[in-house]
């Protein structure tokens, strides 16, 4: 890089100047050596075959126009990623490794240990033959959240010897957000040819640990390629052609480079010539290898903003701020101060304060990060009984808000917007419940309709099911709040009708269904004996229920009708007629129970008439 070129530094600086100093933390725990002990005992588990091979050349335009291509746009890296993407063991690991940590967090490897039974890890394409159906889901599936599912299962992806792979594009490999291992080594003899690392490449994979990349024509690392929450241990680009390795600020000093000795030595040069001019000490340069490269492209991070506060472009690093933060950061109260100070400082020529003042912004963004997706998150997990159908205006607002929490690199101004969308729809949107009560206390064997009254908003409409173990035997609407339904079928004992009051949910209004069940019970027996007709004088014995119907025929007219006034057991009843009949009459009696009642019926086919 030509360090007298102005616009080229100013460039630099808001690329990776604060917003890597905000993303980026350079602690050092012991996790860091324990994650690389255990990848590299992971890696063992898996053994690449002709099978392997075999099927990527099968799955070479898998998910071609489909969500899986929108993710991941090269056809060769998706063919790879099925083929040769490693799932863990759910079960544990295959080797069990005796490992011992000291005082001072340092990890040893003892052994092996001890082979584990259960262990079931695999590739991708192993679990499609134990019914996962994942070749199917990553072919056709335009649910791009599915994919991510099943892209979040891939721990490894080791792409060194395949026959026919040309993996040239690693956009979208940050959608394998647990991956720990990325081997691509094109020297190895894999026809890869990854020219370019872009911006924020692995940004969300806080499980990466180990990047190989070596001989793959790497030209171009963008200055915030590594900008992410993650523990990188292993990175291997040697046999390529990056001359610029400013991207390695990102990385934790810990993490072991591997690069081509002679094209860091020339960047480090260049990086102590730019010291040299700003008055500051230069670092000893190693010869024949980059271990100090994390350390240099760090150095140079900090000449940058240096030689930015000496020329008054401290603006530039607040500008990198509201990147990250978006509109509605730049305005928090916190946010706001901080800015406030770091321009008084810059202002008064008070130098000296910048780096803590950069601190204290940098806390006052992620403080003002944090509280948004917390407050997102809240929103998210609110009354979710709103979304009713997921139709209403509450669910689409949550699943805008839930789509925008899962992006790998967040917009804070959006997440505040979609929170204040979904908790406005959430303030709007009502709930109706539904009541169904029937009008009899019993549901009988004999009963051909049931009547009832429905309670709740905007119940007039509302469609009234009677359902048998989920088959439908009834339907009807409601009425001036009241519902009359005839039964497509005649009613059994024991029989356990489900009566439910429903309507489709509405933009602002849920409409939670009303049900109550109802056990079908046999109508009570309703007998007649020992009818006569003496003159006008009609008498018998009657079991029936009060408000029970006693009718007498003669033909088919009804010549008489009373009702009981109680309830009767075996009991006489007496009334008379209009006139006299001879003895020959064709007379016809018919009690019946009310509906109330069960509807029991019985009739004498012929009164005797003396």
């Amino acid at each position: 890089m030509n360090y007298e070129d102005t616009d080229m530094k100013n460039k630099t600086l808001a690329a990776f100047g604060l917003a890597s100093a905000l993303v980026v933390s350079t602690a050092v725990t012991p996790v860091t050596a324990l994650a690389a002990h255990t990848a590299d005992l992971v890696r063992t588990e898996m053994t690449i075959t002709k099978q392997n091979n075999k099927i990527a050349t099968n799955a070479t335009n898998i998910g071609e126009g489909k969500a899986f291509a929108q993710l991941i746009p090269d056809a060769q890296l998706r063919a790879a990623i099925y083929a040769y993407g490693f799932v863990d063991s759910d079960k544990g690991p295959l080797w069990d490794p005796q490992i011992t940590i000291d005082a001072d967090g340092n990890v040893t490897v003892n052994g092996p240990g001890t082979e584990n039974p259960n262990y079931n890890g695999g590739f991708l394409w192993q679990r499609d033959e134990q019914g996962s159906g994942y070749y199917d889901l990553l072919d056709t599936s335009d649910d791009v959240n599915a994919v991510k599912d099943v892209l979040a299962l891939i721990v490894q992806l080791p792409l060194t010897r395949q026959n026919g792979l040309g993996i040239t594009d690693l956009t979208g490999i940050k959608n394998l957000v647990n991956l720990r291992v990325l081997d691509m080594h094109a020297d190895q003899g894999a026809p890869h040819a990854i020219t370019a690392i872009k911006g924020k490449a692995f940004q969300g994979m806080k499980q990466l640990a180990h990047i190989h990349l070596n001989g793959n024509g790497l030209t171009e690392i963008a200055v915030d390629a590594f900008v992410g929450d993650f523990n990188l241990a292993d990175l291997y680009i040697e046999n390529n052609n990056v001359t610029n390795f400013d991207a390695l600020q990102a990385l934790k000093p810990d993490c072991n480079v591997k690069a081509d000795w002679d094209k860091v030595t020339g960047w480090e040069n260049g990086i102590n010539d730019l010291a040299s001019k700003l008055g500051v000490p230069t670092k000893p340069i190693v010869a024949g290898n980059a271990a100090n490269a994390i350390e240099f492209a760090q150095f140079k991070q900090e000449l940058l903003l240096k030689q930015a506060v000496a020329t008054q472009n401290v603006s530039q690093a607040i500008a990198a701020a509201g990147l990250i933060v978006g509109t509605g950061g730049l305005k928090d109260p916190a946010v706001v101060n901080a800015i406030n100070a770091l321009n008084a400082a810059k202002n008064s020529g008070q130098y000296s304060q910048v780096a803590n003042l950069l601190a204290a912004l940098t806390t006052a963004v992620n403080n003002y990060k944090t509280e948004v997706t917390k407050q997102a998150n809240a929103a998210v997990n609110k009354e979710t009984v709103k979304d009713g159908d997921g139709k209403t205006n509450v669910a689409k607002a949550r699943t805008a808000l839930k789509n925008a929490l899962k992006a790998n690199s967040a917009n804070y101004d959006q997440l505040v917007q979609l929170t204040a969308q979904l908790n406005n729809a959430l303030a709007k949107t009502t709930v109706n419940k539904y009541s169904v009560k029937l009008a009899t206390t019993k549901t009988y064997h004999l009963h051909k309709y049931a009547q009832g009254q429905v309670k709740g908003q905007k119940a007039n409409g509302a469609t009234v099911t009677a359902t048998v173990n989920g088959k439908q035997i009834g339907k009807t609407k409601v009425k001036n709040g009241k519902f009359k339904l005839t039964y497509k079928q005649k009613l059994k004992k024991n029989q356990k009708i489900k009566f439910s009051v429903s309507r489709a949910d509405e933009a602002m209004v849920v409409h939670q269904t009303g049900t109550t069940t109802r056990k079908v019970v046999v109508s009570p027996k309703v007998t007649a004996t020992q009818f006569v007709i003496k003159k006008q004088q009609v008498a018998g014995k009657v079991t029936a229920k009060k408000g029970a119907t006693i009718k007498v025929y003669k033909g088919k007219k009804v010549i008489k009708t009373i009702k009981l006034a109680k309830n009767a057991k075996n009991q006489t009843v007496k009334f008379k007629l209009k006139q006299k009949y001879a003895n020959n009459a064709k007379l016809k009696l018919v009690v019946k129970n009310t509906h109330e009642n069960g509807l029991g019926t019985t009739t004498v086919k012929k009164i005797k008439v003396q």
